[in-house]
């Protein structure tokens, strides 16, 4: 059984650290098992589109990406959910990008979103010649 998604996207769309914690919450307490079965949260805070939830996870248990299947289904269903960190460390896993690498990348840098950018750009073909650039660019902090 999943959260309530209306209540846990309202609480999470705040975005505020104490709304996200209660999206979580509420997505721990609405998801456990009846039958004993393991629960991967990670999975349902994609399904529900909870993205900030999803980070949340991942930033306290990294181990928590190996919930989720390879290939390109996992990278498809986070993008999907804007899920925009979880999507980055799939890429890194080595998923199948879920577009073009550049049309990710191009977002990434829009709405300056660092992870994705680098997880992008190690796909993208054909920009020998901005690579080195953008790359000190994200390494200083600097998407614009």
């Amino acid at each position: 059984v999943l959260a309530p998604a209306p209540a846990a996207r309202a609480a999470e769309q705040l975005a505020t650290p104490h709304c996200v914690a209660l999206a979580y919450q509420l997505l721990r307490e609405f998801a456990k098992p009846a039958g004993g079965e393991k629960v991967s949260l990670l999975s349902n805070a994609i399904d529900e589109r909870l993205p900030l939830v999803a980070e949340k996870i991942l930033d306290e248990d990294p181990g928590a990406l190996g919930e989720l299947p390879p290939g390109g289904e996992s990278a498809q269903r986070a993008h999907t959910a804007g899920a925009w960190s979880i999507l980055a460390a799939l890429l890194q896993r080595g998923d199948s990008m879920p577009y073009q690498p550049r049309s990710l990348l191009e977002y990434a840098l829009r709405v300056g979103h660092v992870r994705l950018a680098r997880a992008c750009l190690s796909r993208c073909e054909g920009m020998d010649s901005m690579q080195a650039a953008i790359h000190t660019c994200l390494d200083n902090g600097r998407v614009e």
